[in-house]
């Protein structure tokens, strides 16, 4: 470098490692620091201008408004904790209409009335898919009302997004819960009823909760290639 020659720096790591990743991104950020270093110096000694050693500089400019920033951030977490809550309100009814009667032994019970088991099942299923409905609707409300008055407390200089859920938008979004609601309810229903107690229940529905629950949160949201509007 003295000489003015090209100098090459080999670094070696090990990249089936995580900690060795993280050294070489730390020595390389130090390296290309030293090297602009050098760069810099050496116009000095040749009276030319520091900022040719970068002659450009990138700036990115976020044309998005603050509605379009903050239905980005709602898209991306809301459904996933809609999804949660959508799977948590099937959850205990399922066992308590399956198996709960199975341990309390009522369900001999109730197949004594004059019902066939089509109805029976029927009537189970349906007020299964009501209470997951009902869970995700009110969870839907409670979640868009705050966060859009999370972000309205904010200052207008420390947030570069606002959220004012349209409601179009949420008739749109509790339109397509209904089909997600009777899924999840008809898996978690057919699941517990292999159980015999509430016990047995939890533990046949909890690998079916995390198999539900695991894909929403790796999708992260709602991705969206343009402006989101609720």
């Amino acid at each position: 470098i003295e000489r003015g020659a090209h100098a090459a720096i080999e670094v070696f790591s090990n990249d089936a490692r995580e900690r060795s990743e993280l050294g070489f991104r730390r020595i390389e950020k130090e390296l290309l620091k030293w090297d602009r270093e050098i760069r810099v110096a050496e116009l000095r000694h040749r009276g030319q201008p520091a900022t040719l050693a970068s002659p450009a500089e990138i700036r990115r400019t976020n044309i998005a408004t603050k509605t379009e920033m903050g239905g980005h951030f709602a898209g991306r977490v809301l459904p996933v904790l809609l999804i949660t809550m959508l799977i948590l309100g099937a959850f205990y009814p399922a066992i308590e209409l399956t198996a709960g009667e199975k341990e309390r032994g009522t369900l001999e019970t109730l197949l004594t009335a004059p019902l066939s088991r089509l109805e029976i099942i029927t009537g189970k299923y349906l007020a299964v898919v009501a209470l997951s409905f009902a869970s995700a609707t009110l969870n839907l409300i409670s979640l868009s009302l705050t966060v859009a008055h999370a972000l309205s407390q904010l200052d207008a200089t420390t947030t570069s997004a606002a959220f004012s859920p349209r409601p179009a938008g949420i008739a749109l979004i509790l339109l397509l819960i209904i089909p997600a609601s009777l899924f999840v309810s008809a898996v978690m229903m057919v699941v517990a009823s292999f159980a015999r107690s509430f016990k047995d229940a939890q533990n046949l529905l909890t690998p079916v909760l995390l198999i539900l629950i695991v894909p929403a949160s790796l999708l992260g949201g709602l991705p969206s290639d343009g402006p989101t509007n609720w």
